[in-house]
């Protein structure tokens, strides 16, 4: 249920991101249409993997690995925004990423730490390990915001601890 809920949050999200960019009211068409353009790919990458992510009979292991992809994507968002010097932007897409971490990814996670707990060692566990490490550690790189600095950390930390039985 909370992976639903999850799902559309962070689509909710993403239509206000896109609806929301402008301080003088509603977006004129030209401009709704510059800004859907500019987050089309990362909307239909959110709506893929959250998708993904909310199945309830999908493996935890590969739930995290799937967040692979939407971490590529926002760090190279949040790369192009900060290049352009898109203040707006880079807020907005740090926002985002901090919600995903702490919202998706960091439960995800959670869910593979019990499988662990309880004795077994998820299949792709030790894959997704180094998929993903180095994928926080650019994260980490390309952010300049301390509250997702922290939330990052703490995501690397419990993706490092996998392995460590309790």
């Amino acid at each position: 249920m909370i992976r639903y809920f999850l799902t559309l949050s962070l689509i909710a999200i993403v239509c206000l991101f896109v609806d929301g960019q402008t301080t003088r009211g509603p977006a004129r068409p030209d401009e709704r249409a510059k800004l859907f353009k500019q987050n089309r790919l990362l909307i239909e990458r959110l709506v893929e993997k959250t998708i993904l992510s909310s199945r309830p009979s999908t493996d935890p292991v590969k739930r995290a690995d799937s967040y692979y992809d939407l971490f590529d994507l926002l760090k190279k968002e949040l790369q192009n925004a900060k290049d352009e010097g898109d203040q707006k932007r880079t807020r907005e897409l740090t926002k985002h990423l901090k919600t995903l971490l702490d919202r998706g990814f960091n439960p995800t996670l959670e869910n593979v730490r019990d499988k662990v707990i309880k004795g077994s060692t998820p299949e792709g566990l030790p894959e997704m390990q180094r998929r993903l490490l180095p994928q926080m550690d650019a994260l980490s790189a390309v952010n300049e915001d301390p509250q997702l600095n922290e939330s990052i950390k703490d995501s690397r930390q419990r993706l490092s601890e996998l392995n460590v039985k309790p």
